[in-house]
């Protein structure tokens, strides 16, 4: 698989929530530290979403007098 496709579906498979050997497994990565390291920027942008999502709420209810 080319290293775009490798990291593609490593990623969307990360926001997925599929276990880490699994998407070693399905990527064809020899090692778990290089499908860590694809998966970390999937990792990061679902706490920033979550972060993002939370200060909205906690903004609406601000709001709310």
């Amino acid at each position: 698989m080319p290293h775009g496709g490798r990291y593609t579906a490593a990623t969307q498979l990360a926001h997925a929530g599929v276990d880490i050997r699994d998407i070693q497994a399905v990527t064809g990565h020899k090692t778990l530290s290089m499908v860590q390291k694809h998966t970390a920027q999937a990792n990061q942008k679902a706490v920033a979403r979550r972060a993002q999502t939370a200060r909205e709420q906690s903004e609406n209810e601000t709001g709310k007098c």
